[in-house]
């Protein structure tokens, strides 16, 4: 299939709202993600995002079965396993868009000895950023989305991940491997209709390199609009 003719690769990166995992992003700072103030800024993030013209989702999970049959649940009584942002976006975005259905895409990998570096390890350049995440999200949920999909986060992100490889080599190489089956499920989803990729925002760069080396018609949200 020629690249005029594949549909189209919607890349939203997002904020993990309460992965432990997650020190560049900051998740503690999404721990009022269930109040008031931040429950009309979703909305407003899911009234831009439905207006995109896409016909399925794919999110950041492993399994499908699991993921379907909480999606059902939702659509039915409203309930949410949790505060993520899986549940309080995509879900959210799924129903606005009367989709009947959401995708994993995921795929986990032993990672060897990797690990993010303590924030006293960070470079001034990272730490400035953390900053500017957390007066970011003062503003807004909108702001902080925006940001988490620029350059600067992308290249921020993967120096983070080179200097926490005691292993660099196979590290690196379990990273890319992942992002890899990452991306051949989003395209097993998007063969003949256009498909929105919301994953964590580390996720971005990489994604983006490999889609561009596979000739896929990637196109990344700003929200800026």
């Amino acid at each position: 299939m020629t690249k005029d003719k594949r549909p189209d690769i919607y890349l939203l990166g997002l904020p993990h709202f309460n992965s432990a995992n997650d020190k560049v992003n900051s998740c503690s700072l999404f721990q009022d993600i269930s109040s008031k103030r931040r429950q009309s800024e979703i909305q407003e993030l899911v009234d831009k995002l439905v207006t995109i013209n896409f016909q399925s989702i794919c999110v950041e999970m492993l399994d499908q079965k699991k993921l379907e049959h909480e999606y059902k649940l939702y659509l039915q009584t409203g309930y949410l396993p949790n505060t993520n942002e899986i549940y309080e976006i995509a879900f959210k975005l799924a129903k606005a868009k009367q989709l009947k259905n959401i995708y994993a895409c995921d795929h986990k990998l032993p990672m060897g000895k990797f690990s993010i570096p303590e924030p006293k390890l960070l470079s001034s350049w990272e730490k400035n950023f953390q900053e500017q995440l957390k007066k970011t999200y003062a503003k807004s949920l909108l702001n902080t989305i925006q940001l988490l999909n620029t350059t600067d986060h992308s290249f921020i992100y993967k120096s983070i991940f080179l200097k926490g490889a005691q292993e660099e080599e196979k590290a690196i190489m379990k990273w890319y491997q992942r992002n890899l089956k990452i991306l051949k499920n989003i395209m097993s989803y998007s063969t003949d209709s256009p498909t929105l990729v919301m994953i964590g925002a580390g996720h971005l760069y990489i994604l983006t390199h490999l889609a561009h080396s596979l000739d896929l018609n990637i196109k990344q949200i700003t929200l800026l609009d």
